[in-house]
């Protein structure tokens, strides 16, 4: 009867979800490859930025003046509001777009280069200005 024919494989249904997983297992490999590469530029900017910042010397000024916090204004987003976008992928098949806001590049920036000795936080005033506050003891 009708009802006997639920319990049967259909092979069609299969193939469409064959088709179904492998588009989302491949829109999942371009995400994370937007990732990846998104990340390396992330990766690099930071780098250079805290090279055109000179840390390693004010800091070094700083403690050899027996100070242990160094207080240190952001402006790499000069002309753009902090919440912009300052790196995005972008594949236009899929339609994926990661983004790095200015906040998230400082953040970042915070966040790779504290360590257990060296404390690095973000910081705002209340004009708006971004600063990065590093301490240790």
């Amino acid at each position: 009867m009708g009802g006997d024919n639920f319990n049967k494989t259909n092979s069609d249904s299969e193939s469409l979800v064959n088709a179904l997983k492998n588009a989302q297992e491949q829109r999942e490999s371009i995400e994370n490859n937007l990732k990846i590469q998104l990340q390396a530029q992330l990766d690099g900017k930071v780098a250079e930025y805290v090279s055109t910042l000179n840390l390693e010397d004010k800091i070094a000024e700083a403690a050899v003046k027996g100070q242990n916090v160094v207080r240190i204004k952001l402006n790499a987003h000069k002309g753009a509001k902090p919440s912009a976008i300052v790196l995005q992928k972008y594949e236009p098949t899929t339609g994926i777009t990661i983004e790095k806001s200015w906040i998230d590049f400082y953040d970042y920036l915070a966040e790779i280069y504290s360590s257990d000795e060296i404390r690095i936080k973000r910081t705002t005033d209340h004009y708006g200005s971004i600063f990065l506050q590093i301490s240790w003891e």
